[in-house]
């Protein structure tokens, strides 16, 4: 199965999740969770982690997609993906002296970033503090798609992350986001 069609596959079990249980005005995030739980049971979780979490070929680049992500990230399963995320990274060491984190942000939102906030926090706590031994081999963290409340997204997530990666990250807005990350495909 192609990556892309597992892809579609989840996006179709998410829409069928909510034609039948309807859309919550309120209470959204917990709705989020349960269909996120659904995705995440019915699809081999190794497959999604790698449609999410990948190193395109032959560069010291790391691709993270939040879009795929969101539809299956679950509490259960948040250790697994960043498991997933330090073993790319070891594996971009042994390759290379530094390494580059390119992270899709399409449909990231305020709401999102406080859903995510544990799985952040984790994940910054294993891979993004000065105790840790990544922080320094990585030389940018590039964000697409950010979204145009970034900034104040930005501020709550700006404590758990080390000030000398902190220095290093760069957001493309939505308009320029498609070219600049085609280019990285590039020879």
């Amino acid at each position: 199965m192609s990556t892309d069609s597992l892809v579609e596959m989840m996006e179709k079990y998410q829409q069928e999740y909510y034609q039948s249980q309807g859309k919550n005005i309120f209470f959204k995030k917990s709705q989020k969770q349960d269909c996120a739980k659904g995705v995440s049971q019915a699809f081999p979780l190794e497959d999604m982690i790698n449609r999410t979490i990948f190193i395109i070929p032959q560069k010291n680049k790391l691709i993270f997609d939040y879009t795929v992500f969101k539809l299956y990230a679950t509490s259960e399963n948040y250790e697994a993906i960043i498991q997933r995320v330090i073993e790319s990274y070891d594996l971009l060491l042994s390759q290379y002296s530094t390494f580059e984190v390119h992270i899709i942000l399409d449909g990231f939102t305020i709401s999102a970033a406080e859903r995510y906030k544990s799985v952040i926090q984790l994940f910054c706590n294993k891979c993004m503090t000065s105790q840790t031994r990544y922080s320094q081999y990585i030389t940018g963290m590039y964000l697409y798609y950010t979204p145009s409340m970034m900034e104040s997204i930005s501020t709550l997530l700006k404590p758990f992350i080390d000030p000398n990666v902190s220095h290093s990250i760069f957001m493309y807005s939505k308009a320029e986001s498609p070219a600049i990350f085609k280019s990285l495909f590039e020879k």
